[in-house]
């Protein structure tokens, strides 16, 4: 008999976290079969040693996907969702974690009492686990909308991976071989499930994402995360027969745009253009043409370098 829902839980070198991860699952209050499926990636600390230890106590409950080499955090991903049996799947990182014991049994609830909803959502506490001394904030916070689309997907990945409980049934078996090779893994499998219903969103915090350095999303900077961003919307641009062209070129130019300036704060000037060429070339796709916004791009891009060459010529300083 096949669970109910099935967690997939991907971890690498999250000894520190992955106890309080496992233990948030195991913590759930539910009427229904549950699984719970380890993606351990072998880890260089202890994590793969706790995740065993936990494995061998919940025979009934934990299977641990791994392997005797490291496979790379897509091709952990994939493999562990592949592993999941249950009519629905929810997602929890490693260094993640859930603060409610009825979160999954709320969820279920929602998605039995809505069958056109194939992904349901719930905001979480971004937590700080750096030396930036910042406070916990609220990921989506107050008036997130509770019904979204496709559409709403492509403008921004705003689904909190530690909160997406989807149907299993609406992910691709196999799972599309051009997702190994994306650096971003959450927001192809939302799209590919958000093609056959919507986004439910339920209005509670349960759940929290950390922000710490060992986390490989979370520390990576924002022109490496823009970019994983704009390979995976160019990737699902195909995917989807062209037919959501124009919202992606949007998306794509603002990220584009983005990248650009925080290239020529960092005075990486070549790459910096190079975006912001790329980030034109998508305005010219969307309709209408943004003209306002291209020539604000083109300003904070250009507006440094012309006022030192003005400097240059007039006084002989940079």
């Amino acid at each position: 008999m096949c669970p109910k829902v099935s967690v997939a839980m991907i971890t690498y070198n999250h000894e520190a976290h992955i106890a309080q991860a496992i233990e948030s699952v195991l913590m759930q209050e539910v009427g229904f079969e549950l699984e719970l499926i380890i993606g351990e990636d072998c880890s260089t600390d202890r994590t793969r040693e706790i995740v065993l230890s936990y494995a061998s106590r919940f025979r009934d409950k934990i299977t641990v996907v791994t392997s005797e080499q490291n496979v790379g955090g897509q091709h952990n991903f994939i493999r562990t969702l592949s592993a999941c049996s249950g009519e629905y799947t929810a997602l929890l990182e490693g260094d993640d974690y859930w603060t409610a014991a009825d979160k999954l049994r709320a969820q279920v609830a929602y998605l039995d009492a809505n069958p056109d909803c194939a992904i349901c959502i719930h905001d979480v506490d971004i937590v700080y686990e750096d030396d930036s001394g910042r406070p916990a904030e609220r990921f989506l916070g107050d008036g997130f909308q509770e019904v979204s689309g496709i559409e709403d997907l492509l403008v921004r990945n705003f689904v909190p991976t530690c909160s997406a409980v989807f149907r299993t049934a609406y992910m691709p078996s196999p799972l599309p071989g051009w997702m190994r090779d994306l650096k971003l893994g959450d927001l192809p499998l939302h799209i590919l499930v958000a093609e056959h219903g919507w986004v439910g969103y339920i209005d509670r915090v349960m759940g929290v994402y950390r922000k710490h350095g060992g986390g490989v999303w979370s520390s990576s900077t924002l022109v490496n995360q823009l970019e994983g961003w704009m390979e995976a919307l160019e990737v699902l641009d195909k995917h989807l027969g062209g037919h959501y062209s124009r919202q992606i070129a949007c998306t794509l130019f603002g990220a584009h745009t983005e990248a650009s300036s925080s290239l020529m704060v960092l005075g990486e000037v070549d790459r910096a253009h190079a975006h912001l060429r790329s980030g034109l070339g998508s305005a010219l796709r969307c309709r209408p043409v943004p003209l306002r916004r291209m020539t604000v791009a083109l300003a904070e891009v250009y507006a440094q370098p012309l006022a030192r060459a003005y400097r240059h010529v007039r006084y002989g300083k940079s």
